[in-house]
């Protein structure tokens, strides 16, 4: 009676059903959703941001270079045919084996106040855009020149793709003539005689250095080699000058002797 009276105690509670939950009878467990939503990035908002160009990479930074190089003038060159060679501006341009074309033009506006006064030209030069000259091309830019009396020269060129160069040539040396090194003779010593001295102040991005370097090595090698010629030129002239002074003398006498 008291098992029953028990069982019975129980049936008033709801039964409750331990049977695991089949697939049909699992609830899915929403995850809520945050309070503040990004807008949709729409289709022309995509197409935007797709065509936008990349931003432009950093310039290469710019280097400073500074270049000295010291070469004995050639026997026979005196100072002053040196310095008179280096104070002819379109000479010294057309050392340099690129330019096409070269005028004098009158000093800018926006020239700084110490080059106002100096001789401005503007230079064209040869570009190879292809090795083998399969495309080519030419670029314009300004020289100052500013001749040091007695001394030399000093130039500076606003040359293309943010090329600075500055340089200054001058003679230098105790001896009247130059005195070009041979055999036996010391040729570590440049100021045995005359001597060309150029400082080179370079100032533009690395990639363009080893190129401009090389130009300048060609110049400067040709520079040595016309004022080689000019030396010759200048002895040549000399000894003509002698002969006809000794061929005069001798005239003269023979005009005495027979009056």
């Amino acid at each position: 009676m008291g098992a029953l009276s028990s069982v019975a105690h129980l049936e008033q509670y709801p039964r409750v059903n331990f049977a695991p939950a089949t697939r049909a009878t699992r609830t899915k467990t929403r995850v809520s959703e945050p309070a503040h939503k990004f807008p949709p990035v729409t289709s022309a908002k995509q197409q935007q941001l797709r065509a936008a160009p990349p931003a432009p990479a950093p310039p290469p930074m710019p280097k400073t270079s500074k270049l000295t190089s010291v070469t004995p003038l050639p026997a026979g060159m005196t100072r002053q045919a040196a310095v008179r060679f280096l104070q002819d501006h379109a000479a010294m341009i057309d050392l340099n084996p690129l330019v096409t074309a070269r005028h004098r033009i009158p000093a800018p506006s926006e020239a700084p106040p110490s080059e106002a006064a100096c001789a401005w030209w503007a230079v064209t030069d040869r570009i190879a855009y292809l090795p083998g000259g399969l495309a080519t091309g030419s670029v314009s830019y300004r020289c100052v020149f500013l001749d040091l009396p007695g001394v030399g020269l000093q130039t500076h060129c606003y040359a293309p793709m943010g090329v600075d160069l500055r340089t200054r040539w001058s003679v230098g040396g105790g001896g009247g003539r130059g005195s070009a090194p041979g055999i036996g003779d010391d040729a570590s010593d440049p100021t045995a005689g005359l001597y060309l001295c150029e400082d080179t102040e370079l100032r533009c991005s690395v990639i363009m250095t080893a190129f401009v370097k090389k130009t300048l090595k060609g110049a400067h090698k040709r520079l040595v080699e016309s004022l080689a010629q000019r030396a010759v030129d200048g002895l040549r002239e000399e000894e003509e000058e002698e002969e006809g002074g000794e061929g005069r003398g001798e005239r003269e006498e023979e005009r005495e002797k027979h009056g």
